[in-house]
């Protein structure tokens, strides 16, 4: 088959990958031989180092372990085929950015803006040196719409990593074509909401999703070896929670709470979804029966002990640029952010949990496994000082040693293989 002959109308991305790197001419399978971006998302292994260890066929066609088709199944894509370990992907979603860190994948990884990016920071893995812009902090939207299908091709990864529904509903320039089309000419589309129970499809937790990808990426041993930090830390924290009756009780208000016009909204704890699964691990007692939106009299007739708010810690108006020019969360503006206003308010002023300081940055809302790791810690330390800890607001995922729920030095042998 010559070059010429690997068009948009005759053949696939898929095919091109098949029938080797010569029938490639350009256009709009430029990059069917690999990643085009290859010099920027990473320094892993390539496509051809997989193939390294080929073999001839009967044939004389070159064939790897890394080439054979396989499948995986999860709701809501359903059985996917891939043709080879995905080498690139792309994501829009923190929570599976950080499920495919986790499983070793940062060398392929296409950068988005990532809200997640200070927990992998702390934890020793840099990021920032390899993928500056990848900073939520100091991202400029000017700089890519990644979030659209022309960008997809432009950057033509060999996983695309989204649920669709969520391509369908909050990006109207995308299609029910276009998930198609883009399956058929670039690549695979695994992805589901791991976040919280909102579709019309059974969604698969945080680790079951993990377990997913492991599958997708060959990783096994990763995930693994990261369950048994999971549910070591779960283990050990439930064995030093206090008796219900004397555990606080928690509002967690919504990122999108209004607290200067008393606009508030509850967050649920139910389900084992990103949303809420460190709460559920935790047995954290809500204050709230419902998840309705309220004001500060109704904030008052449940007068939480303790108030946490979603994705404070994430949140770009309470991120600072130190003194190295790097985001990093910074307390004294998140108490003019949230706390002040609540402080303020003749209502809400008579709050216990106001009243007594008792107002906590939440972790990351879209939780991966590191994430909730780390948030689980936050929350434990937030909600039982006691047990676990007097939590620090001004150094948020740097808990004292005998404090730390999960081993740092483990976690960061897992993502970077040495285990």
């Amino acid at each position: 088959m010559s070059g010429e002959n690997c068009s948009k109308d005759k053949l696939t991305r898929r095919d091109c990958v098949k029938y080797g790197s010569t029938v490639v001419g350009g256009g709009l399978f430029a990059g069917c031989t690999g990643n085009q971006n290859s010099g920027e998302v990473g320094t892993g292994t390539t496509t051809a180092d997989n193939n390294s260890a080929s073999t001839e066929t009967a044939e004389g066609t070159a064939t790897s372990e890394t080439d054979v088709p396989y499948t995986v199944t999860m709701e809501p894509v359903g059985e996917v085929t891939f043709e080879k370990i995905p080498t690139s992907w792309l994501s829009t979603d923190s929570d599976l950015t950080d499920i495919a860190f986790c499983l070793g994948q940062i060398d392929g990884w296409i950068p988005t803006p990532l809200r997640s990016f200070n927990y992998f920071e702390h934890l020793g893995i840099d990021l920032r040196s390899r993928y500056p812009n990848s900073d939520p902090y100091t991202w400029k939207e000017e700089e890519a719409d990644y979030d659209g299908k022309e960008y997809v091709y432009e950057v033509n990864p060999d996983l695309l990593m989204f649920f669709p529904e969520r391509r369908l509903k909050y990006n109207k320039a995308w299609k029910e074509g276009d998930l198609k089309e883009i399956t058929e000419n670039v690549a695979p589309i695994f992805g589901a909401n791991i976040y919280r129970n909102s579709m019309n499809y059974d969604q698969p937790s945080i680790y079951e999703a993990f377990e997913k990808f492991a599958q997708v990426f060959k990783e096994e041993a990763r995930y693994e070896a990261f369950v048994e930090v999971h549910d070591q830390m779960v283990q050990m924290v439930k064995s030093k929670l206090p008796p219900e009756e004397k555990r606080p009780t928690i509002a967690y208000l919504s990122d999108a709470s209004d607290l200067n016009r008393g606009k508030i909204y509850p967050v649920s704890f139910e389900g084992e979804l990103g949303q809420s699964k460190h709460f559920q691990d935790l047995e954290a007692v809500n204050a709230f029966e419902n998840s309705e939106q309220t004001d500060y009299e109704g904030l008052l007739s449940v007068d939480p002990d303790v108030i946490i708010i979603q994705g404070a810690l994430e949140y770009t108006g309470n991120l600072v640029s130190d003194e190295n020019g790097e985001s990093t969360f910074n307390h004294n503006q998140f108490l003019e952010n949230y706390v002040q206003p609540m402080e303020d308010d003749p209502i809400g002023q008579k709050v216990t949990a106001i009243q007594e300081g008792q107002i906590g940055p939440g972790g990351v809302s879209r939780q991966g496994p590191l994430t909730n790791l780390y948030n689980t810690e936050i929350l434990a330390q937030q909600v039982y000082p006691e047990q676990f800890g007097e939590f620090d607001p001004e150094n948020p995922f740097d808990s004292a040693e005998e404090h730390r729920l999960f081993d740092r030095e483990r976690v960061r042998d897992i993502i970077t293989g040495d285990f």
